[in-house]
């Protein structure tokens, strides 16, 4: 079956890597907490990220994204605190069109980005517990637009936070990821790098690669700037 490398991108960074990396999507109307559906919240709060012993202080960071086909691009998001891994979150894109650079988000432990107009997440964890150790296997599944991606992880031992970035200070724990979504029929293949930021109770994403036989679609994430708030 021949795949316009167009529209497998496309759709690549709409739902399989935006969905998982927490990438800016496509939408581009603002998010909020407070919008957040009765439902959703209820949804949201059943998952084991979203637990109010592990708070997320307020930072700001650039981030500089490759993907295969595409050049460079350079985002910065302020996180403002959050008491149980549902952060409010500005997020400025320069390569957006004037209207859309500066954007309000919600994120979900850094794990995606979260709609506040649906009524469930679309998440599902396996064996997943906070803090993340080094040693720990879990699964985590994201279904959205009708498609489904899956990932089983373990984490490694814990190294320095300062080789994501100098300024950031404490540990982070590797996390090796393998996994499965579909694309029209085919079976893809599915890697990746998480990494659990101690000091942020984050979940961070260096990055990630689909085989979709052909070839390999492939998007890095470099931290360019922190700081705390």
């Amino acid at each position: 079956m021949l795949i316009s490398f167009r529209s497998m991108c496309t759709w690549l960074v709409r739902f399989g890597l935006a969905a998982v990396l927490g990438a800016p999507g496509s939408a581009a109307h603002a998010e909020a907490l407070g919008e957040i559906k009765p439902e959703l919240l209820a949804d949201l709060k059943r998952l084991p990220v979203v637990n109010a012993e592990f708070p997320t202080p307020a930072f700001r960071w650039s981030l500089e994204t490759t993907r295969s086909f595409r050049g460079k691009r350079v985002t910065t998001e302020t996180w403002q605190p959050s008491a149980n891994g549902l952060a409010q979150v500005t997020v400025e894109d320069p390569s957006r069109s004037p209207g859309d650079r500066v954007i309000e988000r919600v994120s979900l432990r850094g794990l995606m980005y979260v709609r506040t107009g649906e009524l469930k997440s679309g998440v599902q964890f396996g064996n997943l517990r906070l803090p993340i150790q080094p040693g720990d296997k879990f699964s985590v599944t994201i279904s959205r637009e009708g498609r489904t991606m899956t990932k089983r992880c373990v984490a490694q031992e814990r190294e320095p936070a300062a080789k994501l970035h100098p300024a950031i200070p404490g540990n982070y724990v590797p996390i090796d990821c393998v996994g499965e979504t579909q694309y029209r029929g085919m079976n893809l293949k599915a890697d990746g790098d998480f990494a659990w930021i101690e000091a942020l109770n984050l979940i961070f994403f260096p990055s990630e690669s689909v085989d979709y036989g052909a070839g390999t679609f492939v998007q890095r994430v470099r931290i360019s700037a922190f700081q705390l708030r």
